[in-house]
């Protein structure tokens, strides 16, 4: 004949529901340990679950079992129990760049190897810029070790099919992009690069006098450093000093305009698509203590606004904070860690990879700190046996 004691026995495995074997009870807190199923999530022969206990009693918290389970013993503590991906906290320098840019007539010429001077520069413009935008759907792009520090805004001259030298439409009126973050901006100029309105001459001068009234009311709104990115194809069309179309003042000399910029702290690059270069370029970017910049090429145009990008607005430093888990073992987390830079994986190495240098913290080194700096994403995954999420 079974007693009550054995019959509570059988019953209590036969629902897999953790009971007492002492007192036939179930799910008593805390009473140790035995064999038999496990309720909860990761149930398999390795891990057991995350709730509950053995037989011998349901544990409080998290737990792993299988097929003889240990009350109250986290599945983080346990190996192979999947990956916890920890957000890598990037710090930014932020900056600003005024991209002034010619589109008169003669950026329509096909001489820049082979191609037309203004689609070789619009397309290098977008692949300088795109690294530093965020992708759709970004709670929190700076958070996500997403590239966004950048602000852009762009005045394009002249304005449209005008005479040889007209002054520029105002800032806050198309085809000019207002301040915009990268994210922003970098669609919206694409739109108009699809559909370039050229015009007659290079009112350099006039473009410059709108861009010293931008700086003039916005600079101070400015988080970081700015700097104007002028893109040209040669020489201006305005004579400084004669009176400007409308009788009512004169009109500037842009060598001084760069000049005064260079004393607030604004500095001009100057980047031409005209092939040979020219002199009034140099003199401008040496008047506006920035660079001059010819390239013959695509790579080496897209390369020019990468560097003016990279100075004006880039990653702080190559040491990294990370949010949402704490590292419990660093030996564990450098052998084991996953930590990518765009789609390549890092060694932990620290000559050219990371390296893990606190519960959390990393540090990016050699080669692996350039690609960080050159826009580079970061993304990190860590073994839960070697971190506990937080």
């Amino acid at each position: 004949m079974v007693s009550r004691m054995t019959f509570a026995k059988v019953l209590c495995l036969a629902l897999l529901v953790g009971c007492s074997a002492d007192s036939g009870s179930t799910r008593k807190p805390g009473s140790g340990s035995g064999a038999g199923a496990q309720s909860g999530e990761f149930n398999n022969a390795d891990n057991g679950g995350v709730t509950g206990g053995g037989a011998g009693g349901f544990g409080a918290g998290p737990t792993t079992t299988g097929g003889s389970g240990t009350a109250g013993v986290s599945v983080f503590d346990q190996p192979n129990c999947g990956a916890v991906e920890i957000t890598p906290k990037v710090q930014f320098s932020p900056g600003n760049i005024l991209v002034v840019f010619d589109r008169s007539g003669s950026m329509e010429d096909t001489d820049f190897n082979g191609m037309q001077r203004f689609a070789a520069a619009n397309a290098a413009l977008v692949a300088a810029v795109e690294p530093y935008t965020c992708p759709a759907g970004a709670a929190d792009p700076d958070g996500m070790g997403c590239h966004d520090p950048l602000t852009l805004a762009t005045i394009l001259f002249p304005s449209g099919l005008t005479l040889l030298c007209d002054p520029v439409l105002p800032f806050e009126q198309p085809p000019h992009i207002t301040w915009l973050k990268s994210t922003d901006w970098l669609p919206t100029w694409q739109q108009f690069g699809s559909n370039p309105d050229f015009g007659l001459g290079t009112p350099i001068e006039f473009a410059f006098m709108e861009a010293d009234r931008v700086l003039t009311d916005y600079l101070d709104q400015l988080e970081g450093s700015t700097a104007i990115l002028f893109l040209t194809d040669g020489g201006s069309t305005c004579v400084p000093g004669f009176p400007t179309p409308d009788g009512t003042g004169v009109i500037a000399d842009a060598f001084q305009i760069a000049s005064k910029w260079a004393g607030m702290g604004v500095r001009t690059h100057v980047v031409s698509v005209q092939p040979g270069g020219s002199g009034y370029n140099d003199q401008l970017a040496a008047s506006g203590q920035g660079t001059s910049i010819n390239p013959e090429n695509p790579q080496d145009l897209e390369a020019a606004f990468a560097s003016i990008i990279q100075e004006t607005a880039s990653v702080a430093s190559c040491d990294i904070t990370l949010e949402g888990g704490r590292l419990t073992d660093l030996d564990g987390a450098c052998q084991m860690g996953t930590v990518l830079l765009g789609p390549d994986p890092l060694e932990c190495d620290p000559t050219n990879g990371f390296s893990v240098t606190g519960e959390s913290t990393i540090s990016l080194h050699g080669s692996a700190c350039d690609g960080l700096m050159n826009g580079g994403s970061l993304a990190a995954t860590f073994p839960c046996g070697v971190v506990r999420p937080e």
